[in-house]
């Protein structure tokens, strides 16, 4: 799970040509304290890291609009809603070069809410 949120976060890096920081969303406790300083190193951008602990809380953030976070880490079971309602933009994939290195088991996983996965 830690390798796949570096592996998340290095991908989204790449959809930031112009910022310098990379703003997330994520769940309490769901990585590990040096994935943060090894992504800024490894990229050069900034990151702020904010932390929920409920889908509720996630969900509250982007239906109030204009969150301000680059990344979020959805649940598989609100992510399906959350795109129905515009919340989650989809992605660019010729801008994530290191999409193909993301564990195929869990895009599978995704699939069933984001087919395609045009959304994470």
């Amino acid at each position: 799970m830690l390798r796949n949120s570096l592996a998340a976060l290095m991908l989204l890096a790449s959809t930031s040509h112009a910022a310098e920081t990379v703003n997330i969303y994520n769940w309490t406790d769901y990585i590990a304290p040096d994935t943060l300083k090894n992504f800024e190193v490894a990229t050069g951008f900034k990151t702020t890291y904010e932390t929920f602990e409920t889908n509720e809380a996630l969900n509250a953030k982007l239906l109030a609009g204009h969150s301000g976070h680059d990344v979020v880490f959805p649940s598989i079971h609100f992510m399906g809603r959350q795109i129905q309602n515009g919340l989650l933009k989809t992605l660019d994939k010729r801008q994530l070069p290191n999409w193909k290195n993301l564990n195929p088991v869990l895009l599978k996983a995704l699939e069933g809410s984001d087919p395609g996965n045009q959304h994470g």
